[in-house]
């Protein structure tokens, strides 16, 4: 019989010794245009969020940073830059512990087709169960959010967690390495291409245990634009849902709408240190 932590595993992606970085592939200004119409980066290197809005819950939240970055010296950090605990006995340290967080990263408005393509660099350490530290990439009208990537798509290492390694939570890590991700617009059910569109990045911790490692690290964030802002786009394998939901969790179907915040599910769980 698989036990817990097996079982994660298959659902999270290939364990750490089968795990190989992507490389990052630059194309062509001509080869932008042809699959992305043209593209804008954002790698918020003057220090600022460069248009995109924040909002969330808890002690943790989306925040421009120092402390890791891909290219430049600014990153965006899901984190809590106070935390001071037994693992991270200074504040500044790479943390998202503090209790029960949750947060959104949107961007501002733009148009797109169905073949055009969002990409970031990211780098995470955060657990590996479907139902906790639900890390997901919306595209967003209105109302209406439809899933376009989730954690469990990246193909990151699943790893013992460093608060309790014989815990039946993991760790899902890119072990210090960035990986780079990609995610095709597609048909989402409820959206009108023809009309202006978000992209949001949504986590949620779901509950406050386990939330003492580095976080979710974003960098080169890179979306469709108008022709005039023309940029080369990074781009790693394309890893897309187009509506399908994560294990555990609500697909998107046609009117549905994400909560605003996960309930955490049953039983309740507990951890063997203090978060």
């Amino acid at each position: 019989m698989l036990d817990r932590r097996s079982v994660l595993r298959r659902l999270t992606g290939t364990a750490a010794a089968a795990w190989a970085a992507p490389s990052v592939l630059s194309i062509s200004r001509a080869s932008a245009a042809t699959s992305s119409g043209c593209s804008n980066i954002t790698a918020f290197d003057d220090g600022t969020l460069q248009g995109w809005s924040v909002t969330g819950s808890g002690a943790a939240s989306w925040q421009v940073t120092t402390l890791q970055s891909m290219t430049g010296k600014h990153a965006v950090w899901f984190g809590n830059a106070t935390t001071r605990d037994s693992l991270h006995p200074t504040i500044n340290a790479a943390s998202y512990s503090g209790g029960r967080s949750s947060g959104t990263l949107t961007s501002a408005t733009t148009t797109v087709a169905s073949t055009d393509v969002i990409s970031f660099d990211i780098r995470l350490a955060i657990e590996s169960a479907p139902s906790y530290d639900v890390l997901r990439l919306f595209i967003v009208q209105g109302r209406r959010r439809r899933e376009l990537w989730n954690k469990t798509m990246g193909g990151f290492p699943v790893l013992p967690h460093p608060e309790n390694p014989q815990a039946q939570w993991d760790l899902l890590s890119t072990q210090g390495a960035w990986f780079t991700q990609s995610a095709t617009v597609g048909t989402p059910a409820g959206i009108d291409l023809a009309k202006p569109v978000q992209f949001e990045f949504d986590f949620q911790t779901v509950d406050q245990y386990y939330n003492r490692t580095e976080g979710v690290f974003l960098d080169n964030i890179t979306l469709p634009c108008s022709p005039a802002n023309l940029a080369t786009v990074p781009l790693g394998p394309s890893r897309t849902s187009n509506g399908v939901g994560m294990p555990g969790l609500p697909a998107n179907t046609v009117g549905w709408e994400p909560p605003g915040q996960l309930t955490a599910p049953s039983p309740k769980r507990t951890s063997t240190a203090k978060p």
